[in-house]
């Protein structure tokens, strides 16, 4: 197997996101170092899990990154097409699964996908790869082009609201006066190195999610919160290694797994989880 290299996937508006991940390339497997990442792959899997009656056939992981849902998706489908922009995430994915003929790996944009239309029976997509995206509804509608009707998609974006705000007010400031919609969302992470990596990612309203996905032909099947109590505890205080407050962060994790899948505390996370089936 080798990776399709696609050198129009670099223009200068995600010259920066390609960057910032070439840069966490060499531990960006390393999600047990921090508590927010263990609670939130916990819940990817635990979201992904609730789908896999709709994984089947031909599916697609858009921003597979090195391929973390991928021995999943590839245990219910025929065959699995991982795509993402950042060269040097898809040879890591690469390596685990050079030998596995069910998997493709491809360097694409998720604006302008290489497939067919109705190619697909199952599309993933989390990491908040959605939250990336300038253009994210010309990706949502890549996605409605490609999924064939009935197909199903599971994805995560970045939530508009949730308790995080409480330690940001200008954020907070800024969600209240755009209402209905999300903001940018400052996003950064402390490497090892000591290299700041920092991006602006779109937060999204859950009004506004749901807008997006009619629009887009699709009808929404689930919903599930990633980071609803936890958030009580400021981010800051639990990065790198998992210290007194991200073992703290670790067990208010396991009592979300209680509430995040109730209406209303999953409009609250962090994060939000969606899958919707297409009705085009």
């Amino acid at each position: 197997m080798q990776i399709i290299k696609n050198q129009k996937v670099c223009a200068p508006s995600i010259k920066d996101i390609i960057s910032s991940y070439d840069l966490q390339s060499e531990t960006y497997d390393a999600i047990e170092t921090e508590a927010f990442y263990v609670n939130q792959y916990e819940v990817y899997d635990k979201h992904l899990n609730s789908l896999k009656q709709y994984i089947k056939g031909n599916v697609l992981d858009l921003g597979c990154g090195t391929g973390l849902q991928i021995p999943f998706l590839s245990e219910y489908a025929k065959r699995v097409a991982g795509i993402d922009i950042a060269y040097s995430l898809l040879k890591k994915a690469h390596e685990k699964f050079k030998n596995n003929p069910k998997v493709i790996l491809l360097q694409a944009n998720a604006i302008n996908l290489p497939f067919p239309d109705s190619h697909f029976n199952f599309i993933s997509s989390y990491g908040e790869v959605i939250s990336h995206i300038d253009e994210y509804r010309k990706a949502l509608a890549e996605m409605c082009r490609v999924i064939k009707p009935g197909g199903v998609i599971g994805f995560s974006v970045l939530n508009k609201w949730n308790l995080h705000l409480l330690y940001h007010p200008k954020e907070l400031g800024e969600a209240i006066s755009l209402r209905k919609i999300g903001q940018r969302r400052k996003w950064e992470l402390l490497l090892e190195s000591g290299e700041k990596v920092s991006l602006y990612l779109k937060s999204f309203a859950f009004t506004e999610i749901k807008r997006l996905l009619k629009e887009n032909y699709f009808e929404p099947i689930s919903f599930l919160g990633a980071h609803i109590i936890p958030l009580i505890i400021p981010l800051r205080l639990q990065y790198g290694k998992i210290n007194l407050w991200g073992k703290m962060y670790r067990i208010l994790g396991k009592a979300d797994y209680h509430i995040n899948t109730k209406f209303p505390f999953y409009k609250f996370g962090y994060q939000i989880l969606v899958g919707a089936k297409c009705i085009k």
